[in-house]
């Protein structure tokens, strides 16, 4: 009896134990669950924000609030060990950064970091349902150098239309898809019927994944989207950014964004409705170039070269999917005269589009890289830039479109054919190419020289078998591309390294409060909007 008392006794004193670390993790008022993290260097209340979020579901999976918000501390950090499972498609998961009441002056963005379970990666978070994040700052390279292919596969049920919600974000590293929101192999089905995204005032850093030329992207969506708002943000080092493929997009808006050595296409579609192209900054846009394989390969719909600005005709001739209120009378083969190109809202103004001198000298023009026209098929390009990818064409290739163009022949018919004084709404106006940087980018020679080698290596160079320097070691890279270090402040300075073991005084911080905390500097004034004065 005495030791079943004891027993009982212990258990009592477990579960309470349990209890109370539960309660420290996770406090609950009305409809907010606010989850406690942990220090950098102690990772106290690892797994708990996944945890909480896949765990808060009834005895049957069900949802046990369908409208609850999910908040992270600022100036804490969040160790994520398992995906995210949240099945609510007339709902929305909502992850927000909120100050931390017991720290009001620790107000820099939460953390979140991938920790892999010994060599077992996390996997991509499954979203059925709309997905909403605010002021967090997520890095999406696992602590073990494994960059997560996705980390967000979206879904829905029933026919539900759902959302991206993404505003004054940080992430940083992308290999295949932040949000991929596409119904393929591996994924959840996507988001098919009409989805919404807004992505706002956020920052996606160093994009990069070394492999090759199409990943690192926001977000993936082949499906005809409703609304594609972005406005006030930031990409570097991109690959297909903002995808989609052949689907229509009912408005397509971006506004004051600034976009940094894309190596491939910013915007794939070339098929929109409404497309707002206004007071954004381009920066080395496609610099890695195109040859014959590429071209045909499907990216533009006439094999053109794919240019910054590029749009088409809406019809099926290209494989063009549009959503069922634009065929007529049921008709999936007959598309609503909505669509067609005197009906359509095109309106590019106020852009900045750079292409860096450097890159022309240092590598488009460089006999380091061009080689004598000896290739097949015959070309009035002599010398040239060589590419051996051999996909379609055998034989050393010419790479064109270098720089990237701004638009393509079709393109530039079309808003020539359809401009106002003929009656169409295609307008471009105020296109700005200026002949020095527009700001401080961490562009020199020796960050080109390890673009051309990266390059030609994609290319099948055998003359870069083994690129150097490394691109990632240089300024192309904003930070040290090492997921187990973190910006911040640190006597007064900016830095990008901070590390669990760094002592760090009454005046540091680690993470960011603004962008501005960050090393680079993007900002420019010598080009003002004549639309808004920004």
């Amino acid at each position: 009896m005495k030791a079943r008392m004891v027993l009982c006794l212990f258990i009592v004193i477990l579960m309470a134990s349990f209890a109370s670390r539960s309660m420290a993790q996770v406090t609950v008022s009305g409809d907010t669950s606010y989850i406690t993290g942990g220090t950098y260097a102690g990772g106290e209340n690892a797994g708990s924000m996944d945890s909480t979020i896949s765990n808060d579901t009834t005895t049957t999976g069900a949802r046990k609030s369908a409208t609850r918000v999910y908040a992270l501390y600022e100036g804490q950090v969040y160790y994520q060990l398992t995906p995210i499972y949240y099945y609510n498609p007339t709902g929305t998961l909502t992850i927000v950064g909120v100050p931390d009441p017991k720290h009001p002056s620790a107000n820099t963005k939460p953390i979140v970091l991938l920790q892999p379970t010994g060599t077992t990666p996390v996997p991509a978070n499954k979203v059925y349902g709309s997905l909403k994040i605010v002021n967090v700052h997520w890095q999406v390279m696992e602590l073990n150098g494994n960059l997560q292919s996705e980390l967000f596969y979206c879904g829905t049920a029933n026919q539900h239309a759902q959302s991206l919600v993404v505003d004054n974000c940080l992430f940083e590293f992308s290999n295949t898809d932040i949000f991929d929101c596409t119904n393929e192999t591996g994924a959840i089905g996507g988001w098919p019927y009409g989805a919404k995204i807004f992505i706002t005032n956020s920052y996606f850093r160093n994009m990069f994944e070394p492999g090759q030329w199409w990943s690192s992207r926001v977000f993936q969506c082949k499906h005809p989207i409703d609304t594609l708002w972005v406005e006030n943000c930031t990409t570097s080092s991109g690959g297909l950014t903002f995808l989609q493929q052949n689907e229509l997009t009912d408005v397509a808006y971006f506004n004051h964004n600034t976009i940094v050595n894309q190596k491939k296409y910013w915007l794939l579609s070339p098929y929109h409705r409404n497309f707002f192209v206004t007071n954004n900054i381009f920066v080395n846009q496609n610099w890695v170039g195109e040859d014959t394989n590429v071209t045909n390969s499907g990216q533009d719909p006439d094999k053109l070269f794919m240019s910054t600005i590029n749009v088409d005709t809406n019809n099926y001739t290209n494989g063009l999917v549009v959503g069922p209120k634009y065929f007529v009378g049921g008709d999936t083969a007959n598309i609503s005269p909505l669509l067609a190109l005197n009906k359509l809202q095109t309106y590019v103004s106020n852009n900045i589009n750079f292409d860096d001198p450097l890159i022309t000298s240092g590598y488009y023009q460089s006999s380091t890289y061009i080689i004598a026209d000896t290739g097949s098929p015959a070309t009035a390009i002599s010398p040239r830039i060589p590419s051996y990818l051999g996909w379609s064409f055998k034989g050393a290739q010419v790479v064109g479109n270098m720089p990237g163009e701004w638009m393509n022949s079709r393109t530039a018919g079309l808003f020539a054919a359809y401009s106002p004084a003929k009656g169409g709404g295609f307008i471009e106006e105020n296109t700005v190419t200026p002949s020095a940087q527009p700001f401080a980018y961490g562009m020199s020679a020796g960050v080109v020289t390890a673009m051309a080698q990266w390059n030609q290596h994609q290319y099948s160079d055998t003359r870069f078998a083994t690129p150097t320097p490394i691109l990632t070691s240089t300024s192309y890279i904003y930070g040290d591309y090492d997921p187990t270090t973190l910006p911040g402040i640190v006597g007064g300075s900016k830095v990008d390294n901070i590390t669990s073991s760094t002592t760090l005084g009454a005046s540091d911080q680690l993470g960011i409060t603004k962008f501005t905390d960050l090393q680079e500097n993007f900002s420019q004034s010598s080009v003002v909007s004549k639309i808004d004065g920004f």
